[in-house]
């Protein structure tokens, strides 16, 4: 047998584990249905429940495991099992003390009756059966629930009452203390009254006017089920009549359930329909903020709930008292107690991190030049070739600075980046004009960012840089890449560079909850377990614990900083804390702080020589004469340099300055250009001309190179 609860007007099949069907029915309007067979399930098997809508597909299917019960410890079945003539009565042998059972073919309970001492029972059923009704007598244990195999007994058929059966009583009624039965009968006839085992506990004869009044050999208070039959002077009885003592025992609800008393609220569970009340500890009332008492309705689910607002201040923290359930007839359950902690302490989690960098090694590699001089000679271009090892993703780092040679990138001067292909040649993979990336590459994306150095660098390989110009340098004399730099990245090895702390307060910081603690008192005190697994207070210095991948300070007011070792074995690790507060009534609450170590990828900073931090500065100086004959457009300069190749092909003077290897320092009191990186080189030539500012104005020529 199985009952359930589904869905309205779908169908519920129960089979057998070999898929046997055993019995089918329908759900009822209230959701609920129930099923019976005949084969008894015992030995923990497992059933298969389905739940099939009006087509037959199985919308739900659920397993049901059988019982395990060792016959051993069943009820032997009943013996000398017999219905009564008139179909009302069953009766029958048994273990004293045990319930007699009677079932109808439906499986519904019709009657039943506990065995008297002498073994004997006698069940008087619903309604007489009197069809020839299979009807179903089992025994039953009450302490274990446990029934024994079922005993099958026909009821009567044909039965013809005798002539003088007398007829059955009527208005049978019990007195509120179940010591009397009133109705009415045949007048002069007896009404015997039996309890449930069939045991005459009273008889009376019915007045002239019908009426009878039967005083109870005891008091019948517990809601039995009493039965009640007319008997005349030749001991024949009426079919029975039904009546049901006064239930006296539940004198009112049962006391609420306290399933919550915390920093929302209080509540639980009680009885549908009655409401529940809260009392302080000595019975009184507990009034609201508008001094009116707090009460809770129960719903129909028989769950109540009184959140924290209703309570005085709009707290339940601390609160101790009492909870009763009241019924609409007044009557009131005994108190159920409640305590709500006087504070609460909830975990909370933070993150740490160790910095980490990818590994690296810098080369430096030649300067690159080239110039106005050099290309009327018939050198237009510098290269220089590097070489990105396997394993490794590079990057390339040089030096400048000008503003006119932005101008001409792109028109007069180029910067190209190549590399070789499988063939052995040099194929063009980006060029730079100005901006501080090489173009199509991003492969200086690693300084100052946060990206991936294995996606934004050069891969292993054999490269080119090629400066070159096309045609004479407008507003310019000379330029030139310096500080050329290769800078190798192994992207699988990593350096320890840093830690990064984390900051605190364990008990104001919203908690994993999303709530901070609730301290309950200004007073309250906080506690740290210590590395030797004991609590210990933390006074006004603070205390210091030292965790598996790193240290916590925590202070008295909750404040913490937690740092990590500098050990890349940390990451991804976690280290927890547990902490205690302390109320001053002795109430405690404990919580955890757990910190998660993540690993923080540094930026690669650019090379100490890039004093303003960027990745790529352009480092060539402008000729400040040639800037004022460029006022006149490209052709001033044009015009200019035949003067400068026949000043190349002289003799230097006494008062010039070498161009060469031999050049260095700068011309006697001629100050350094603003915003260079270092002390410029300088080269003077001497002429007799036209006054400075003119087109021709290319007699003496200032050229520094970074």
């Amino acid at each position: 047998m199985v009952d359930w609860e589904g869905h309205p007007d779908l169908t519920v099949v129960i089979r057998s584990p070999d898929g046997t069907p055993l019995a089918e029915g329908d759900v009822d309007d209230q959701g609920q249905f129930h099923l019976e067979w005949d084969e008894a399930f015992t030995g923990g098997e497992t059933l298969m429940l389905a739940l099939h809508d009006a087509d037959g597909a199985v919308l739900d299917q659920l397993e049901i495991q059988a019982p395990d019960i060792d016959p051993a410890e069943r009820p032997n079945p009943p013996e000398n099992v017999e219905v009564s003539d008139d179909g009302t009565v069953v009766t029958g042998e048994g273990e004293a003390g045990l319930v007699a059972v009677v079932r109808n073919p439906d499986g519904q309970i019709v009657g039943e009756a506990q065995v008297r001492g002498d073994g004997t029972f006698r069940v008087l059923l619903d309604q007489a059966f009197t069809d020839g009704e299979q009807l179903e007598v089992r025994l039953r244990d009450d302490d274990t629930g446990l029934e024994s195999d079922a005993v099958f007994v026909d009821a009567p058929t044909d039965v013809d009452p005798p002539d003088d059966r007398p007829a059955p009583p009527e208005d049978l009624a019990i007195n509120d203390e179940g010591t009397m039965v009133t109705g009415k009968g045949t007048p002069g006839l007896t009404a015997v009254v039996r309890d449930p085992q069939g045991n005459i506990v009273g008889n009376a004869l019915v007045n002239p006017d019908g009426t009878f009044e039967v005083h109870l050999a005891q008091p019948f208070v517990e809601g039995e089920r009493l039965e009640v039959r007319i008997v005349n002077d030749a001991g024949v009885e009426s079919l029975p009549g039904i009546v049901f003592a006064p239930d006296l025992t539940d004198e009112g609800p049962d006391a609420p359930i306290i399933t919550q008393a915390d920093f929302e609220g209080v509540g639980g569970t009680a009885e549908v329909g009655t409401t529940v009340h809260l009392n302080d500890a000595d019975g009184h009332p507990l009034l609201d903020d508008q001094g009116a008492p707090i009460v809770a309705s129960v719903d129909a689910s028989g769950n109540w709930f009184v959140p924290a607002s209703d309570f005085p201040g709009g707290s339940s923290v601390g609160v101790e008292g009492q909870a009763t359930a009241r019924d609409a007839q007044g009557r009131e359950s005994d108190p159920a107690d409640f305590a709500v902690p006087s504070l609460f302490a909830f975990d909370n989690s933070a993150s740490a991190g160790i910095q980490i960098q990818p590994a690296f090694e810098t080369q430096e590699l030649d300067d690159l030049e080239v110039s106005n001089v050099l290309f009327l000679l018939g050198t237009d271009s510098d290269e220089l070739e590097f070489t990105v090892p396997e394993g490794s993703v590079g990057a390339l780092s040089f030096g400048a600075q000008s503003a006119s040679l932005l101008q001409v990138l792109g028109n007069d001067l180029h910067v190209e980046l190549q590399r070789k292909d499988e063939f052995g040649n040099f194929v063009k993979v980006g060029e730079w004009d100005g901006d501080p990336f090489l173009l199509g590459l991003d492969l200086l994306g690693l300084f100052g960012t946060s990206g991936s150095v294995a996606e934004s660098g050069l891969p292993p390989g054999e490269y080119k840089l090629v400066l070159s110009q096309s045609s004479v340098l407008s507003l310019l004399s000379s330029a030139s890449l310096t500080d050329v730099q290769l800078f190798l990245v192994n992207p699988d090895e990593f350096d320890v560079v840093g830690v990064s702390p984390i900051t605190g307060n364990v008990i104001t910081d919203p908690g994993d909850q999303g709530r901070p603690d609730i301290p309950g008192h200004a007073d309250t005190s906080i506690s740290i377990l210590t590395e030797s697994g004991i609590f210990v207070v933390v006074g006004p210095e603070g205390r210091t614990v030292q965790g598996e991948y790193g240290s916590l300070f925590i202070d008295a007011s909750g404040n913490y900083r937690y740092e990590p070792n500098p050990d890349a074995q940390g990451i991804g690790q976690t280290d927890t804390f547990t902490y205690k507060l302390t109320h001053p009534n002795g109430d405690t609450a404990e919580a955890t702080l757990t910190i998660t170590i993540e690993a923080e990828e540094v930026p690669i900073q650019p090379m100490d020589t890039q004093a303003d931090g960027d990745a790529v500065v352009l480092a060539a100086m402008e000729d400040s004469s040639v800037d004022e004959a460029s006022e006149g457009g490209s052709e001033a300069d044009e015009e200019s340099l035949p003067e400068m190749q026949a000043l190349m092909d002289e003799d230097p003077g006494p008062d010039t300055t070498p161009m060469g290897d031999e050049a260095s320092g700068s011309a006697a009191g001629e100050p350094a250009p603003s915003g260079a990186e270092s002390d410029p080189m300088t080269v003077e030539y001497h002429d007799e001309g036209p006054p400075p500012g003119t087109a021709d104005d290319m007699d003496q020529n200032h050229l520094s190179m970074v």
